[in-house]
């Protein structure tokens, strides 16, 4: 940068002249930047700890959830699930509520152990995305079952609380499996 010295002459280096006035004071969002900015970093924390709040609802929710499914507890399951259900089952097919609680009333699905592994939950408004890693040991319409699975479900937030809307599952492979 190019200062003009005494004379008007130009040279590059610092600057000449009295120094600037420093304020020595703490840092103060306020202050530097205005209230404006102020109120929009209180609103983002506010929605940071909100969102925080909602995650921790939806784990609740989750661990209900999973309890519920490993005792058939099927008015819990109804309490939880939305009559607007949409789910991919691990066989590819698409079930409604009725369906799920079906396979839960008649023994069709019966859940030995489910041993939670991993759950990530991501908000987006009244809507909340929960991916759950499990290792699993039971029954489905007849076959049985051991291994490691995932679901990915999709909670709403409805006039009754949050609810699962959609969602699926499937089977993770071995690592044995997938070398081949």
């Amino acid at each position: 940068m190019t200062w003009r010295g005494p004379g008007g002459t130009g040279r590059s280096g610092p600057r000449q002249g009295p120094p600037r006035a420093f304020s020595y004071l703490p840092w103060n969002p306020e202050r530097r930047a205005g209230p404006r900015r102020a109120t929009i970093l209180a609103s983002t924390l506010k929605r940071m700890r909100a969102m925080a709040d909602i995650e921790a609802e939806i784990e609740r929710l989750e661990e209900r959830l999973r309890t519920a499914m490993e005792s058939s507890h099927v008015a819990e399951l109804d309490a939880l699930i939305d009559d607007r259900l949409v789910f991919i089952g691990p066989d590819g097919l698409a079930y409604d509520k009725e369906d799920d609680l079906g396979l839960h009333r008649s023994g069709e699905q019966r859940l030995a152990s489910v041993e939670l592994r991993q759950l990530k939950v991501e908000v987006h408004g009244a809507t909340a995305v929960a991916v759950v890693e499990a290792d699993l040991q039971g029954v489905f319409k007849g076959e049985a079952f051991a291994g490691r699975y995932r679901y990915l479900r999709v909670w709403s937030r409805t006039e009754d609380g949050w609810r699962i809307i959609a969602g699926s599952v499937c089977a993770i492979p071995d690592d044995d499996d997938a070398d081949g």
